[in-house]
């Protein structure tokens, strides 16, 4: 029941204030069982959070949100969660098709594609985190999702630039004059 584990999550620290520090059989044994109740509590939000995130459900994502926030390893799993299996999907989908499609695209063409999809998920995403996290985490999820979009290695706008600057065999390097162009293109995108 939903209730019964938002309640568990403010019953779950307390618990574990009242074992910490404790000695003996008896309480190595409540103390696992604490950590074990903790942990299925968490992985339930955690499936709650994503489910609702399919839906687009802003306010299930913000009731589980503030205790994985705040109770959960200060929301690590819960930004690991939000980043692996929401953000990055969606990058990699959209990152993969706008360079692909079309091979006489110009670079030009392509990268201005990629820019204008990064746009369009960060518009999104940036709403998604300013509604759904904390106040105080709101900062530190948009810097984690600007930091991924500029240096994941399977997305990474760095990487995407590269392939489209020194593609792979067979296809041709690009001109001179086109790689300055791309090489502008990109700073006046990212500056």
């Amino acid at each position: 029941d939903d209730a019964q584990l938002l309640e568990a999550t403010k019953l779950l620290p307390a618990l574990k204030r009242v074992c910490h520090g404790l000695e003996g059989e008896a309480y190595a044994t409540a103390i696992h069982n604490i950590q074990q109740t903790s942990n299925y509590v968490e992985n339930r939000l955690l499936d709650r959070f994503e489910s609702a995130s399919t839906r687009e459900d802003i306010a299930t994502m913000r009731e589980c949100a503030m205790p994985l926030c705040r109770f959960f390893n200060g929301g690590g799993s819960l930004h690991n969660r939000y980043f692996n299996s929401i953000v990055m999907p969606n990058l990699l989908d959209l990152g993969s098709g706008d360079l692909d499609d079309e091979e006489e695209a110009s670079a030009q063409d392509m990268l201005s594609r990629m820019f204008g999809a990064i746009h369009r998920v960060c518009a999104k995403e940036f709403n998604v985190i300013r509604n759904v996290f904390p106040r105080d985490s709101v900062m530190r999820v948009t810097r984690m999702l600007v930091q991924r979009i500029f240096m994941d290695p399977a997305f990474g706008i760095q990487n995407r630039v590269d392939e489209v600057l020194s593609p792979p065999p067979p296809a041709e390097p690009l001109p001179l004059a086109d790689f300055l162009d791309v090489l502008c293109m990109v700073h006046e995108k990212t500056t």
